[in-house]
């Protein structure tokens, strides 16, 4: 930020010493008094402007910066500093105008060229931004910054190989500082090399004690390798040093469902704390909803999500929107895709209205679903990566529903419903581990739609290979210890057996193999692929084999559309009780196991008996077909037979006040 102090008075070279000795109050207090006799005075209402931009007070700022500049359109810093309070408080298309104004004035000035982009890029111009900073390279070539800020910008587009020859760059000019690492580690994850990532960020927290970005990013890439309890050890002390990052507690308490030590209590309090810390103070901007309570009138739902797109909550979802009345319910889809692509054109045509949302702010976009009149407000994420709790902790609309990102709660006051199924959540059971009112679908929490009939189910591969192939292909971050000794027990109950995992390369499989106890021939990995060729490595897998306490959710329709069965190991939070749900949906309880030792009979008895198998592969499709697991009509007759229900209490409702401020 730049100062001006040219001015001869001596309450204004006063005012700037207060300013220098950090003594606010003061310097604010003098600048205003030699503007109460000079109210023309350019240098005194840009001063005034970087003392309260210094006190974080960016809209007042914004204000003296527009006074100076009208009285001296030729102000050094002027522009410079305007943009910087425009951008400090997501005014980007101002921040836009005054950075352009500044690099008119002093072209050669890289900082300008950088915020630039960075406004440009909260005003959701990514290309533009992305030029920005490739003219800043060029402009300063051998300046670290706009390199890595560079390969920032590139690897959120999708271009991880040229993100990765950017940050190259950067660390080479600047090998000692901390943010180019972190955005290396970013990349390298990106890539898969998760080793790699680890080693980056481990660099960024030497280089820089009490990094939180980058211990956050290390617990990612911790998990992302099975490593569940060091992940959460990471985010914890991410939040020792940053209590205030909001997504860093997103991503503990998310993760918790991971981990077979946390039962649901636990895992409640965390979320509750997550409320207190950073939902609780929006409380101040919740308002009373004047929507009209007609009970039976047409509503308008939004739904909130960063995955329209090819993604397994959107693929969720989607039958959801196809068939939606729409004579009764107006649907508006608040989309924060980082990245459209074919599916979120699909969304596009099945919603009513459609927001693009990714450049908004949380107050913003609270606001539009304010003047949308939006009268139930549904989100699809909950605390996973890109979710918009604190939207929802503003409560923009009267009725809040969590739903599809995966049956949890998510801990907020203002959330007031969760939708799950009878089966997730047994009548009368578990309600006190929710901070929301549970909403039981009657038949299921899933529909599944596979978009393609493509790949073809095959023939048993046990049948020419004459043995049996175990098979998981669930995110990896599900591969816990336990998990990993309980599959390693069954191979060595099953001889000649084999096991087909999707995970990461590196030491992740080398921790696997190590963990299952089996010799290394036996267990072959599967590469993160396409969605068709995902599915096609089914082809060599004769029976799935399900995580806890996290099982599969959409991953195991996968696997039972391609003809696999899926062996469950149920438990105490919903999440583990996925394939118990998805099962009693298709009358196959039978592959249900309550314990360990169930588990491991039930997958030796169905390993041994080929015939039984060869018949599951050749039906299950058909079966699956035939459930209420993919009848969208059905479904999303339920959902609607919800929100209706959820309507008429509201409207029966004492109409709130307003919450005092």
């Amino acid at each position: 930020m730049l100062n001006v102090t040219s001015n001869g008075d001596e309450r204004f070279r006063q005012a700037c010493a207060d300013h220098r000795a950090g003594r606010w109050a003061e310097a604010e207090a003098g600048f205003r008094a030699v503007l109460a006799g000079q109210p023309n005075e350019a240098a005194a209402h840009f001063e005034l402007g970087n003392v309260l931009f210094d006190q974080r007070r960016f809209h007042e700022a914004i204000e003296a910066y527009r006074a100076a500049i009208a009285r001296d359109a030729e102000l050094a810093g002027a522009q410079q500093n305007l943009a910087l309070a425009a951008l400090a408080v997501g005014e980007y298309q101002q921040a836009v105008a005054a950075f352009r104004e500044a690099i008119a004035r002093n072209p050669a000035h890289l900082e300008s060229h950088v915020n630039l982009a960075s406004a440009l890029w909260g005003a959701g111009e990514q290309k533009a931004a992305i030029e920005t900073l490739r003219g800043a390279t060029r402009l300063a070539p051998n300046h670290a910054v706009p390199h890595a800020n560079l390969a920032a910008a590139l690897l959120v587009t999708g271009k991880v190989d040229d993100a990765l020859q950017a940050i190259s760059r950067a660390v080479e000019l600047d090998a000692n500082r901390s943010e180019s690492h972190n955005i290396l580690g970013n990349i390298l994850t990106a890539r898969g090399d998760l080793d790699g990532a680890a080693a980056a960020f481990r660099r960024a927290i030497e280089i820089q004690p009490g990094y939180g970005d980058a211990l956050n990013n290390l617990g990612n890439a911790l998990g992302a390798g099975g490593q569940i309890e060091a992940a959460i050890e990471s985010y914890r002390a991410a939040l020792r040093v940053a209590p205030a990052s909001a997504g860093t507690h997103s991503n503990l308490v998310y993760r918790l469902h991971f981990h077979p030590a946390y039962g649901p209590g636990e895992i409640l309090r965390e979320h509750l704390a997550w409320n207190t810390r950073h939902a609780e103070p929006m409380r101040s901007q919740i308002t009373a909803h004047g929507n009209d309570r007609a009970a039976n009138r047409p509503l308008r739902i939004g739904y909130v999500s960063p995955d329209f797109c090819d993604h397994v909550v959107g693929r969720n979802v989607l039958p959801l929107l196809r068939h939606h009345d729409g004579r009764e319910f107006h649907v508006v889809c608040y989309s924060n895709v980082a990245r459209p692509d074919g599916v979120t054109a699909l969304f596009k045509q099945n919603a009513a209205e459609w927001r693009d949302t990714a450049a908004l702010s949380d107050t913003q976009l609270a606001d539009l679903i304010r003047a949308d009149r939006i009268d139930i407000l549904v989100d699809l994420s909950l605390h996973m990566g890109a979710g918009r709790m604190l939207v929802f902790a503003r409560k923009p609309a009267p009725i809040q529903v969590s739903f599809a990102g995966y049956p949890a709660t998510t801990g907020l006051a203002a959330m007031d419903y969760r939708l799950t199924d009878p089966f997730l959540d047994a009548p009368g059971q578990h309600d006190d581990f929710y901070a929301e009112e549970s909403v039981r679908l009657p038949h299921t929490f899933w529909c599944y739609d596979p978009l393609s009939p493509l790949p073809a189910v095959n023939a048993l591969p046990a049948i020419l290979a004459g043995h049996v192939v175990f098979g998981c292909l669930n995110s990896f971050w599900k591969v816990n210890d336990s998990v990993a000794a309980l599959w390693g027990r069954l191979m060595r109950a099953v001889p000649g057996s084999r096991l087909a995992v999707g995970a990461p390369a590196g030491s992740a499989r080398e921790r696997l193999v190590r963990l299952l106890d089996v010799d290394a021939s036996r267990v072959s990995f599967v590469p993160y692929a396409s969605h068709d060729d995902y599915l096609a490595a089914y082809h060599a897998i004769d029976l799935c084999l399900d995580t806890f306490p996290y099982n599969g959710h959409t991953t195991s329709l996968d696997a039972l559309w391609m003809g696999v069965p899926v062996i469950t190991r149920c438990g105490q939070t919903a999440v583990s009780r996925a394939g118990f749900s998805q099962l009693s949906n298709l009358g196959m309880t039978e592959l249900v196991a309550q314990s360990d030792d169930q588990f491991i009979t039930i997958a030796t008895q169905l390993a041994g008996d080929l015939p039984r198998l060869r018949e599951l592969h050749a039906t299950l499709r058909a079966r699956l077909r035939a459930s209420t697991l993919m009848n969208p009509a059905a479904f999303a007759r339920d959902i609607e037979s919800a929100y209706r229900h959820m309507w008429r209490r509201w409207c029966e409702s004492t109409p709130a006040a307003p919450i005092p401020r």
